[in-house]
């Protein structure tokens, strides 16, 4: 489980932005991710414990996790829920080819509630991210996203283990920018933001970058740099190792 900080002074309630929230995503369909229905609540009780000021915390789970998450009573740690469903464009443009992509189902869903949130700006956290930082989520969502549309964590150290083939993926000689981690997000919600997640999952379904390990963040690394990306403001944040 990652640690996440950030120095910064404790805002006020009248500071906090209107339409902002944290956004989780729950997808499960075997055992061997069984993990995340633990993890959901718990990271999200200790951000509620933690920040300051509150914002509202949406989970968004597909059926047979929400399903599991009502048996456990763990949803009530969340101010609201509801069903995430693979967003409509992605279907439109796959053609229906997704449900035999094993691999790809939970970043493709992750992908899709980036596109599905009720806020305007939002901070996504992974399930297994924990935040101990009171003023992280207020700052992420007032001075970041007054500078960036997007704003992650670099993920240097991923270069070791998932450039396994050939350029253009990056290696620690390359040029460019280094590998962004996921597991935190802020954005804004507007019509490029939606065109940077599609075109990751686009990327992830055409198996665009097969040198790659095939996840979420690797597409939007190449979204990035490659397509849609470089007319936006993307801001890489300090290492979530480093963020304290």
């Amino acid at each position: 489980m990652d640690p996440v900080s950030m120095h910064a002074s404790r805002p006020s309630l009248s500071t906090r932005p209107s339409s902002s929230g944290v956004l989780m995503c729950v997808f499960f369909d075997a055992e061997p991710g069984r993990r995340v229905l633990d993890e959901a609540p718990i990271a999200a009780a200790q951000l509620k414990k933690v920040m300051s000021p509150p914002y509202p915390i949406l989970l968004l789970a597909n059926a047979k996790a929400r399903s599991m998450l009502v048996r456990a009573d763990a949803r009530a740690v969340f101010d609201r829920s509801r069903e995430l469903h693979l967003d409509r464009r992605i279907l439109e443009f796959d053609r229906g080819t997704w449900r035999g992509v094993r691999y790809a189902r939970p970043y493709l869903h992750k992908l899709s509630c980036l596109l599905q949130s009720d806020f305007n700006q939002t901070v996504f956290i992974d399930c297994d991210t924990f935040v101990v930082q009171p003023s992280l989520i207020h700052h992420m969502l007032t001075s970041v996203l007054a500078v960036a549309d997007v704003a992650m964590p670099m993920d240097p150290g991923r270069e070791a283990h998932l450039s396994i083939g050939s350029p253009p993926w990056i290696s620690s000689s390359s040029s460019g920018p280094p590998p962004l981690c996921s597991a935190l997000m802020a954005y804004s919600k507007s019509p490029i933001a939606d065109a940077l997640w599609l075109g990751a999952a686009r990327r992830l379904l055409g198996r665009a970058h097969p040198e790659v390990r095939q996840g979420d963040q690797e597409m939007v690394w190449f979204e990035w740099t490659q397509g849609v990306g470089r007319s936006m403001r993307i801001l890489p944040l300090p290492g979530m190792e480093r963020m304290h």
